[in-house]
């Protein structure tokens, strides 16, 4: 009963991450925006491994360097706050 339980519970992680993936593959081929890929990556991803904050870094091709692009969660939340205030 344990192993079935288990079993299940393996099933259910891989069919989220599938569903991830699929979702992710769609926008990919639907969109050349990338803060909408971004966007999209970030809210299915949140929800897969239950994230609540997190930021997206890209690498500067000329430079190699690690560039912010994007954040998502309560800090993005304040900056947005502060911002507008």
């Amino acid at each position: 009963m344990i192993e079935n339980r288990t079993s299940k519970d393996n099933l259910n992680n891989l069919k989220q991450e599938l569903d991830f993936f699929e979702k992710i593959s769609k926008t990919l081929t639907s969109t050349l925006i990338l803060n909408d890929i971004l966007s999209t990556i970030m809210k299915n991803a949140k929800t897969l491994i239950k994230a609540e904050a997190w930021s997206f870094f890209l690498i500067d091709q000329e430079t190699g360097d690690l560039v912010f692009e994007k954040a998502s969660g309560r800090k993005e939340r304040r900056k947005k706050t502060k911002k507008s205030g």
